[in-house]
């Protein structure tokens, strides 16, 4: 192969990959998913003490949110801690909409 056959070959694989862009995708990523607990928390806190009860509406789309995140995750490097998260925040997403929709019917 020549040089330039590598080199428009690397092009192709790269369009769309910008180094920086990919770094600041990934740090307002986590940025994203620590601002996410910390506002279901204060909601959950808010919830608590002024209406005496928890709903757990909120932590249901958490979970998701973090579920999504961890599955998409697996797919691309097919890791097992991923694989395990991706489970147990479906679990739990399955179990927070549960109790929600079981508090709505009673």
């Amino acid at each position: 192969m020549e040089k330039e056959e590598i080199l428009a070959k690397s092009r192709i694989e790269q369009q769309g990959k910008d180094e920086r862009e990919l770094y600041i995708l990934r740090n307002a990523s986590n940025i994203a998913v620590y601002t996410g607990f910390v506002a279901c928390f204060i909601i959950s806190i808010l919830e608590l003490l002024f209406m005496g009860s928890l709903s757990f509406s909120n932590w249901a789309v958490y979970c998701a949110m973090m579920a999504g995140l961890f599955y998409v995750k697996y797919m691309a490097l097919h890791l097992r801690h991923e694989g395990i998260a991706f489970f147990v925040y479906s679990v739990l997403t399955l179990l927070f909409t549960a109790i929600y929709v079981y508090r709505i019917i009673l």
